[in-house]
C-alpha cells in the first residue's frame, strides 16, 4: 500500500468463514483509512496465511465529506455533557469525562495524572481473558469495567454502583467509548444468606465518591448525600449474567458481602480490601474464608491492598 495514498477502509468485524474457509470484514461503513492495522483482542496466537486489501482513492467532495464525518464524530465523543462543567480526556485508552465542580479533587488528580484504579486496572488486564463473564461491584466511572470490556466484550460486562449520579456518568463514559453494551445498574449487592428481597438500604454519598458507602452515620464528616437505593442478590445476579469473574470495591462492604458467599462458578476475584473500615482481623477472616473456598492468592501480582485470588 502506498504510504501517502488515503483509501476506503471499514471497522473490521469479526465475521464467520465463507465457502473457501477465508474470513473477509464485514463492511458496515465507508472510512478514510492510510494503514490498515489487524488486531487480536486477547492472549491467543495471531496467525493467517494472506492478508489482502482492497480500497479506492476518493474523490475530493468525498473525502472532505468524510474528514467532517470523522471531525463530529471526534467531537460527539469529547463534548462536555450538556449542564456539566468539566473536560473529556484520554485515560487508559478511553475518553472520560471529569466533572470540575462534582468531583473532588484528589479524584481530579487521580484521572489526570494516570493513578486512578490503576492496580485494578492493571490486574485486569492481567487476569481476565476472552471468554470471562464479568460482574463488577462498585464500578464508580466505569474505567475499569470498560478495561474489562475491551478484553471480553462490553456484553459480557455488568457492573453495579450504589451512586445514581456516578451510575448515570459510567453510562455515559460507555456510550462516548462505543461500549455501550455494559450493562450498569444502580443498587447494593447482598449475598444471599442476608438478602431480603424488595429491600433498600441507604447510601452515604461522600465529596470523594470513592469513599462513599454503605456505613454512616448520616452526620458523619463528609458525607454530603443519603439515598435509599434498591438491593439485590449476589448469587442471583452471578447466576444470571453467568458471571465467572467479581471485580469489587466497595470501601468495606465486601467483608459483609463475601464472608458467607456462595461463589460457586466464580473463578477469579480482583477486589481491593480497606482495613480501615473494616479492622485487620475481619478483612483477614473473609480472605482465609476465600482460601477455604479454594481460592489462592497471586502474591506477585497483589499489592497496595488489591487482591488477585484465583481458583
Amino acid at each position: 500500500m502506498p504510504r501517502n495514498q488515503e483509501f476506503f477502509w471499514p471497522f473490521f468485524r469479526k465475521s464467520s468463514p465463507d465457502a473457501s474457509g477465508e474470513y473477509v470484514a464485514d463492511i458496515g461503513h465507508e472510512s478514510l483509512a492510510r494503514f490498515v492495522r489487524v488486531r487480536l483482542d486477547g492472549h491467543e496466537c495471531l496467525h493467517f496465511r494472506e492478508c489482502r486489501v482492497f480500497g479506492e482513492k476518493p474523490d475530493a467532495a468525498t473525502r472532505a465529506r468524510l474528514i467532517d464525518v470523522d471531525a463530529r464524530a471526534l467531537r460527539i465523543r469529547r463534548a462536555v455533557p450538556e449542564g456539566r462543567k468539566g473536560r473529556v480526556i484520554r485515560f487508559g485508552g478511553f475518553d472520560v469525562f471529569i466533572d470540575e465542580e462534582n468531583y473532588s479533587e484528589d479524584i481530579r488528580l487521580a484521572m489526570t495524572s494516570g493513578e486512578y484504579e490503576n492496580r485494578e486496572r492493571r490486574l485486569v488486564r492481567e487476569f481476565v481473558a476472552p471468554g470471562d463473564r464479568v460482574l463488577e461491584v462498585g464500578g464508580a466511572i466505569g474505567v475499569v469495567a470498560m478495561t474489562a470490556a475491551s478484553i471480553v466484550g462490553s456484553e459480557n460486562v455488568v457492573t453495579f454502583d450504589a451512586n445514581p449520579d456516578i451510575v448515570a456518568d459510567a453510562k455515559e463514559n460507555f456510550r462516548r467509548n462505543d461500549l455501550g453494551g455494559v450493562s450498569a445498574r444502580c443498587g447494593a449487592l447482598v449475598n444471599r444468606r442476608k438478602f431480603q428481597r424488595d429491600s433498600f438500604v441507604a447510601f452515604f454519598i461522600r465529596g470523594s465518591f470513592w469513599a462513599s458507602s454503605l456505613k454512616g452515620p448520616r452526620h458523619a464528616p463528609g458525607v454530603e448525600k443519603v439515598v435509599e437505593i434498591p438491593t439485590f442478590c449476589l448469587e442471583d445476579e452471578i447466576a444470571r449474567h453467568r458471571a465467572n469473574v467479581l471485580i469489587c470495591d466497595i470501601e468495606g462492604g465486601e467483608v459483609d458481602l463475601l464472608m458467607d458467599a456462595d461463589l460457586t462458578g466464580i473463578r477469579l476475584i480482583l477486589m481491593e480490601i480497606h482495613y480501615f473500615a473494616t479492622g485487620e482481623k475481619a478483612a483477614d477472616d473473609m480472605v482465609r474464608k476465600l482460601i477455604l473456598d479454594g481460592f489462592t492468592i497471586d502474591l506477585v501480582a497483589s499489592g497496595g491492598g488489591v487482591l488477585a485470588l484465583r481458583r
